[in-house]
């Protein structure tokens, strides 16, 4: 009876001839003899070391009355002529030479056997990663016009259809979270319908990040942001103005404030700068009587800029009828009391559109970024 084949392999070659000495009553075993001891099954030579009467170059054999161990587990009997081992498995590259031993013979040029399969080791588990404080988004002070924590995390918000052609990507920046909730929601309330992703457009957190239906149906979450919207667009109305501004703002560099305009407002002419004079918590407030226009001119016009620690959560523009942004880059959390159209292909912000649509018509699509900030 044959020893248990152990579960590790050896990869090995006799490369020369062996001579290797018989064991007593080698050419006529005694089946009874092949027996081997569990204990002398675990004799291991050093290479190049005789133990009894069987001797080898790699120092994996064992003397067990004629029974050959290589040193990988798999296990010959020298009266069979097995006299190799072989990528793990058993060749009969030799012939007898009833001592026991075989004499080493050049392999014919028959196909090898094929190797045995060796079992795949099991992958440990990666160990899981010790939480780590993500970096704020922006950071805010008392003059903030706080949206909330069922508004906040709305990178766009629609009271009637959200309609997308290109495409767009909605995320959030680093740290942009909310009550464990990641700031790109997208949502319509009281409307249901979002054309235009999945395909093209995406977010982030994938459909079930966008609150409409045959996206996620819980009607709950979007109307809840429409409510807190409500509040948001009447506090930033009724802050007390710093200075009143009309017309084109394109070109101007203006200082964190209250900048009120009774009807419409725009930038075109060129690029409109907001300096934060070093602050980061510096606010900037827009308050638009009727519609605000962007219009895109390249780099040069149509754009807004922000410098000098100046944060897109920390810019809020309300108004009082309709948005359009059609400059390449804008910032700032849009409050429309009627629709919002983003040409913008680089919008750092918040689309938030209480009664009517928000239209993202960029063939390319644009990307929208939800800055944070509460």
């Amino acid at each position: 009876m044959r020893p248990s084949v152990t579960t590790a392999r050896r990869v090995g070659f006799l490369i020369a001839a062996l001579a290797l000495a018989g064991c007593s009553g080698a050419a006529n075993v005694n089946p009874a003899a092949q027996a081997v001891d569990q204990s002398q099954a675990q004799v291991r030579a050093p290479q190049g070391v005789q133990i009894g009467q069987d001797h080898c170059m790699d120092g994996g054999w064992s003397q067990d009355d004629c029974q050959h161990q290589c040193k990988d587990g798999n296990w010959g009997n020298g009266n069979q002529g097995d006299c190799k081992c072989w990528h793990g498995g058993w060749h009969t590259f030799g012939a007898f030479d009833g001592q026991g031993g075989c004499r080493h013979m050049k392999p014919s040029p028959s196909p090898s056997p094929s190797p045995s399969p060796t079992a795949s080791p099991t992958p440990k588990p990666s160990p899981t990663p010790s939480p780590t404080t993500a970096p704020v988004a922006c950071t805010q002070g008392a003059q903030a016009i706080v949206l909330g924590p069922a508004l906040a995390p709305f990178a766009v918000l629609a009271g009637s259809t959200i309609t997308n052609v290109g495409d767009t990507l909605v995320t959030y920046a680093p740290g942009a979270v909310t009550g464990g909730t990641d700031d790109d929601l997208i949502g319509v309330s009281p409307g249901t319908a979002v054309t235009g992703f999945y395909p093209p457009g995406t977010d982030t957190n994938g459909p079930t990040a966008i609150y409409a239906a045959g996206y996620n149906t819980n009607a709950a979450v979007p109307a809840a942001a429409q409510a807190a919207l409500t509040t948001a667009y009447n506090t930033a109305a009724a802050e007390a103005p710093t200075a009143l501004v009309s017309g084109d703002l394109g070109g101007q560099t203006l200082a964190p404030g209250v900048y009120k305009s009774t009807s419409t407002l725009a930038i075109t002419a060129g690029n409109l700068t907001l300096n934060g004079g070093g602050n980061a918590e510096s606010v900037f407030i827009f308050q638009v009587g009727s519609a605000l226009t962007t219009t895109a001119d390249g780099g040069a016009g149509g754009n807004v800029i922000l410098t000098n620690g100046a944060s897109a959560c920390n810019v809020y523009w309300q108004i009082g009828s309709s948005a359009t942004l059609g400059g390449a880059t804008f910032y700032g959390n849009v409050l429309a009391s009627a629709s919002i159209t983003i040409n913008a292909t680089t919008f750092t912000g918040r689309a938030l559109a209480s009664a009517g649509a928000v239209t993202i018509p960029v063939a390319g699509g644009s990307l929208i970024t939800n800055p944070g900030g509460q």
